[in-house]
């Protein structure tokens, strides 16, 4: 099975080479390192990753988030934020971009690791409306979910869990995965969080068939 692909625009090179190492070690391939907008753009090109690390604050006039938008104007490819501006102004543009995850400098092993696993599930296949059968489908861009045509309201993290368990449908996500995608790295009582999280959505949703396996993780299994 072929390697799956990422894309590293960062401007530190001592950062870059940090995650470069980082993503090797877990068994992927770096396409290429940049540092800028226009190099970015030229690397897709080349050679279209399944994912792309994207630093805010680029070399240049034009930044991280003005990269993201352009990607998204003409690619479905994932992407992450990495970023140590947390100012209301950039978190908010970066907000209306969709980005996978957004990843605090200084990044640790682990964040990368666990962010991204869930980020290269969310490439998007042809049809964005998935069937989930019982009557549920779910549309993978608004990452809504609907019973018989109709709306079902779900809490923003609520939203979020269903949205990595449809993404690894019949796939088992670990317990540690969710949990640090959903709450971060340090949230004292994740894994209780998780599993009141996993009850409500069970309790919203209850034609659907979300297996547990008990200290291990979860599993979303369709039966069309």
């Amino acid at each position: 099975m072929d390697k799956e692909q990422v894309l590293i625009v960062e401007d530190m090179a001592i950062t870059a080479m940090y995650i470069k190492n980082s993503l090797i070690k877990m068994g992927y391939s770096v396409t290429s390192i940049v540092s800028n907008y226009n190099d970015a753009l030229n690397s897709i090109k080349q050679n279209t990753p399944d994912l792309i690390l994207i630093d805010i604050n680029l070399k240049g006039k034009k930044d991280g988030i003005e990269l993201a938008e352009a990607i998204q104007s003409n690619n479905l490819i994932p992407f992450i934020y990495l970023t140590s501006d947390h100012s209301d102004g950039t978190i908010e543009r970066a907000a209306k971009t969709n980005p996978s995850a957004y990843l605090s400098k200084p990044i640790r092993h682990e964040e990368i690791k666990s962010n991204v696993h869930i980020a290269l599930k969310q490439s998007l296949p042809k049809n964005k409306i998935q069937d989930l059968g019982q009557g549920y489908t779910y549309d993978l861009v608004t990452k809504n979910i609907y019973r018989d045509d109709i709306p079902i309201s779900l809490s923003p993290k609520e939203r979020q869990l269903l949205d990595i368990l449809v993404r690894s449908t019949n796939s088992l996500v670990p317990m540690n995965i969710l949990e640090e995608h959903i709450w971060g790295s340090f949230v004292t009582g994740a894994e209780n969080s998780l599993r009141n999280l996993v009850y409500r959505l069970k309790k919203k949703l209850p034609n659907l068939t979300i297996k547990t396996m008990k200290s291990i993780g979860y599993k979303l299994i369709l039966n069309r």
